[in-house]
């Protein structure tokens, strides 16, 4: 055992490895702390920091998420660097609750000077990065159980949100850059909760036009059963009045 990690007022539901990068850039990021976010029946989101070098503390709480008023059941990170359509260090971390909600967290280090951020850190910490609840979206009583988010193909500016719940159905989000998050389309299938999902971007050739065609797989897994696999159903179009459109399956053509 490496440590206990205390703080949490009632049992840890969720836990999720943060990028070290995203926090101290991918020069540092080999000699950084590594950071582990926890998410409990609290409501609450704990990011925490472990630091080899302290052995009588290694683990350091270095910020609290709040926002959530029931407890928290999924966390899922996207480092912005990586295709999110931002050119520096930052990232998005989606928490779902049994709130009926969807959280959407930005950090930007650097940026705590500049933004009203809805966590708490301590002062005597490092200060990887300044948290604030970017969006909130609403899911009612169809409670969100995962949630997956991936940079659309050929767009990366552009961001996809996928999120599996209690009815069976999976919900995609688009987010065009500098905006937020709305509901595109809704897949559905599945006989009870769906339980994870995870994008998979694939390269082939159009049969049409022998273009490159780039196709993303979205897989899901049931509560009770094996999944089954469904094809993210977003494309995008560009141009002036950029907007997102759903077919039976996302294919883009690139000449």
């Amino acid at each position: 055992m490496l440590g206990t990690m205390l703080g949490h007022t009632d049992r840890v539901n969720c836990v999720r490895w943060l990028p070290a990068a995203a926090f101290f850039g991918p020069a540092a990021a080999a000699a950084a702390p590594l950071v582990l976010a926890s998410g409990a029946g609290d409501g609450t989101v704990r990011v925490w920091l472990w630091t080899p070098q302290t052995p009588a503390q290694p683990w350091r709480l270095a910020a609290t998420l709040q926002g959530h008023t029931e407890p928290v059941t999924s966390l899922t990170a996207f480092p912005l660097d990586s295709g999110g359509g931002s050119s520096g260090q930052g990232m998005l971390l989606v928490s779902t609750a049994g709130d009926g909600e969807v959280h959407i967290w930005e950090c930007a280090p650097g940026n705590s000077s500049n933004r009203n951020s809805s966590s708490s850190s301590s002062s005597s910490l490092p200060d990887p990065a300044c948290w604030h609840l970017q969006q909130r979206i609403a899911v009612g009583h169809q409670l969100q159980d995962c949630t997956a988010v991936a940079a659309l193909p050929g767009d990366p500016g552009w961001l996809l949100l996928a999120a599996g719940g209690v009815d069976g159905a999976v919900r995609l989000y688009a987010r065009p850059p500098g905006g937020q998050f709305q509901l595109a389309c809704k897949l559905t299938g599945h006989q009870d909760w769906v339980r994870g999902l995870a994008f998979a971007q694939l390269d082939g050739e159009a049969a049409s036009s022998g273009s490159r065609c780039l196709q993303m797989l979205l897989a899901c897994r049931q509560r009770l059963a094996f999944g089954l696999q469904c094809k993210a159903a977003v494309a995008a179009r560009r141009g002036a009045g950029c907007s997102v459109c759903c077919l039976c399956c996302l294919q883009l053509g690139i000449a």
